[in-house]
């Protein structure tokens, strides 16, 4: 997986939600960028750092929006959060503690885990953004 274009197809309708799904998608392309230019250092790890907080933030703020509506799928959704939130933080830790570069071949994996919860999984959370109640709130 190279460069993640943003498209209509990554937004849910949700302003916040879509501006913190644009800024991981902005943080895993730079990180695509220098990984591929062999090119790692505190800049990059800064990033890695930024990505950690920013898919905290963001989980928490879906999480919050889904008890909110009483959402059906929370429960595995947050599930699926924990995982992907753990994989992000073992991979930065890794990294760090081993002083290692990220490999391209853990940045594709970390992209597409990442770009197939924001396409497939958060999709159901449409419904949510898209609810009378919440227009009437807009």
């Amino acid at each position: 997986m190279q460069h993640i274009e943003w498209t209509e197809e990554l937004e849910l309708g949700h302003p916040g939600i879509d501006a913190q799904h644009r800024r991981i998608v902005e943080i895993l392309n730079s990180l695509h960028q220098a990984a591929s230019a062999h090119r790692t250092g505190s800049a990059e790890n800064a990033l890695l750092d930024e990505l950690v907080r920013l898919v905290d933030e963001h989980f928490r703020t879906e999480e919050a929006m889904m008890r909110a509506a009483r959402f059906a799928g929370y429960e595995t959704h947050r599930e699926a959060h924990q995982i992907l939130l753990q994989s992000v933080v073992d991979l930065r830790d890794s990294l760090f503690r081993q002083h290692e570069n990220i490999s391209l071949k853990t940045l594709n994996f970390l992209k597409r885990w990442l770009y197939d919860h924001m396409c497939h999984t958060d999709c159901d959370l449409k419904v949510i953004f898209d609810s009378p109640a919440r227009r009437g709130h807009a």
